[in-house]
């Protein structure tokens, strides 16, 4: 590697040169307050070629330009999207579609036709043209569409016409506009959902810099050019600049759409601001009644904290009828909390009751009538399965679950969609939980709002990923539960969740004092399993159940050939214990979730947890975290 050396240059000069190349290329600004993107996706791409250092690096690129800096500008300029972000720009255009499709028929031609400019990996495209399939068949199913994308990198612009995506990103479109429109792939991308061909068949790819434009999308024109989220990459003069030749471009009755945090302050004339991040030519310019008036433009330099702050969602252009009303069933109260906040009037919503589990939300749903309910799987006395086994039907409102179940799980979440939801989100960590609200809002905002579709697509995808968690190398791996007697009720449940194959689990109840025969009987006679008192530490098997003091723990963390803990937590732990996790080699920590500031050393617990979740989730999120573990290299 020696020669690669650039003794000559400071680390910090190299990744100054750098980004200095790719910005004289792209426009795109890569300056001191970009330094620690630099930083970070150059060493990726070092530890891809050897572990280089930065002056390696540079000298590696000037011997190598040609090769090497088409990855550089895919590494430094693709900014990160995903399908229908910034859902407020469809449901716009949602609202100006029969007017544009006059439009488009009043000036001979049967095709609207929208650019995506700087589309990234082409998520935007594949969402844009979904949507307009959608919404054409039933405004004017003889309407056509063409939706372009580009992009300054040329490895964006392949992957986008590729059109594979990851299912963990395919399965977060709205069920509405998934429809038929991916299959799962096979063999090496199995993993994958491929846009099919009928959709493919509406979009366009090709390469294009935004500070250079001209002859890039060879003399067309458009109804709607999206560019969004990209002007933070831009001085003032260059976005000036981009924004006249992207305007140059939008037919009369076209409109601009730029992301939710920019604002653009230097409009070409005739150009005007209708709604947060949406311009339009001033002739064509929708009249808005005083009540619909458009919310104040903030300041430019605004951040997009900020500007969510000052108005979550603009809907001075969207025709508004009312909150859309919502019933939320979870037993959490934490996620309880976090949707009522998610779901605030400022986003257009209104949680008009809650329940925490089944029964409850039977008898809350006969007096009131929400727009649509969100739904969790475990729960206690009725979970969210038989919920709606038992109660859903035609008139029931529509369900959308938001649950930590995997939405592949044959056993709980593909059931809950055969028994009548209608959408899933996956709910993550708590801590995360705010990172999927514009999913959430999104997918509840469209379910309550959409007339009966066919479905049935869907589900087939959604079944072609199905599978069932299954824990390999059970003897490597042990299962520890912590609570107290009373929680007995709660532990005969959580026992009887466990599916073969098993880790042995050990409970360490605090202080049993002399009755660990008797609870191992009566365990065994409630749940079928082979439960016994914890005698000699080295005989323990797997799918057997363990009884013990939680004295016992600094014994457990040193079992021989165990190589992974998932550990379960019920209720809190006295210090002396949460010591002994602290040391505990290669262990998941699961804690039920009671709301910080339970107590002193319940707040010590959540800290070093890696969830907190009901206690009702207890056995998926074990069984989950057991079955991905790998061991020895091999998964699990």
């Amino acid at each position: 590697m020696g020669q690669f050396t650039s003794s000559d240059m400071s680390e910090e000069g190299c990744y100054s040169r750098i980004a200095e190349k790719v910005s004289s290329i792209t426009g795109v600004q890569l300056g001191d307050k970009q330094r620690a993107l630099v930083r970070s996706r150059l060493a990726k791409r070092m530890r891809e070629l050897g572990g280089l250092n930065v002056q390696q690096y540079y000298s590696f690129l000037q011997k190598n330009e040609s090769s090497e800096l088409s990855a550089l500008i895919s590494l430094l300029t693709t900014h990160h999207t995903f399908f229908f972000r910034e859902f407020a720009h469809f449901e716009f255009l949602q609202t100006q579609l029969p007017a544009l499709v006059k439009a488009v028929k009043a000036a001979g031609r049967r095709e609207i036709s929208i650019w995506s400019a700087a589309c990234s990996h082409g998520q935007e495209v594949y969402s844009l043209a979904m949507f307009l399939r959608h919404h054409l068949q039933r405004i004017d199913p003889s309407m056509g569409f063409k939706v372009y994308g580009s992009d300054v990198d040329e490895n964006s612009v392949k992957i986008s016409s590729n059109g594979v995506y990851p299912w963990d990103d395919v399965k977060k479109i709205p069920a509405l506009y998934l429809s038929d429109n991916f299959a799962r792939g096979t063999g090496d991308i199995s993993n994958y959902a491929k846009v099919k061909k009928h959709l493919k068949q509406h979009v366009e790819f090709f390469p294009a810099n935004l500070v250079n434009l001209a002859g890039a999308t060879k003399g067309k024109k458009f109804d709607v050019v999206f560019c969004r989220n990209v002007f933070i990459y831009f001085t003032h003069e260059q976005i000036a600049k981009i924004t006249k030749e992207l305007t140059a471009q939008l037919y009369p009755h076209g409109h601009l759409i730029v992301g939710l945090s920019e604002t653009l302050t230097e409009l070409q004339e005739g150009l005007k601001h209708l709604g947060r991040s949406i311009y339009g030519f001033e002739a064509a310019q929708p009249k808005a009644s005083p009540a619909q008036a458009p919310a104040a433009r903030p300041a430019a330099s605004a951040s997009a904290a900020e500007v969510m702050k000052a108005a979550p969602l603009d809907r001075s252009l969207i025709q508004d009828s009312g909150p859309v009303k919502v019933v939320c069933i979870d037993d959490s109260p934490t996620v309880l909390a976090l949707l009522k906040r998610m779901l605030s009037a400022d986003y257009g919503f209104e949680v008009i009751a809650t329940a925490k589990n089944g029964l409850e939300a039977a008898e809350v749903l006969k007096t009131h009538k929400p727009d649509v309910v969100t739904l969790d799987i475990h729960m206690p006395e009725q979970n969210g399965v038989e919920y709606l086994k038992n109660n859903y039907n035609s008139n029931h409102p529509p369900v959308v679950v938001v649950s930590s179940v995997s939405r592949e799980d044959s056993e709980l979440a593909l059931k809950t969609l055969q028994y009548g939801a209608t959408d899933y989100i996956e709910k993550p960590a708590l801590e995360n939980l705010g990172q999927r609200s514009e999913e959430i809002r999104t997918k509840l905002n469209l379910v309550a709002r959409m007339s009966q579709v066919d479905l049935s697509e869907v589900r087939k995808l959604e079944t072609s990923f199905a599978r069932s968690p299954i824990i390999s190398n059970t003897e490597q791996k042990l299962r520890v539960v912590t609570c107290g007697i009373n929680d007995l009720k709660r532990l005969k449940s959580l026992v009887q969740q466990f599916r073969a194959p098993q880790p042995p689990t050990i409970i360490a109840f605090e202080s049993p004092g002399q009755i660990l025969g008797s609870l191992a009987e009566q365990l065994e006679k409630e749940t079928g399993k082979k439960v016994s008192e914890l005698q000699d530490l080295g005989e323990i098997l797997s799918n057997r159940v363990y009884l013990t003091s939680s004295d016992r723990l600094g014994e457990l963390k040193g079992l021989k050939n165990v190589e992974f803990t998932s550990m379960l937590v019920l209720g809190d732990m006295s210090k002396v214990h949460i010591d002994h996790l602290r040391r505990w080699p290669s262990l998941h920590l699961v804690i039920e979730d009671l709301g910080r500031g339970f107590s002193k050393t319940y707040d010590e617990l959540w800290s070093i947890a890696q969830l907190q979740v009901p206690a009702t989730s207890f056995s998926y999120e074990s069984d989950k975290v057991l079955s991905e573990h790998t061991v020895g290299g091999r998964a699990a």
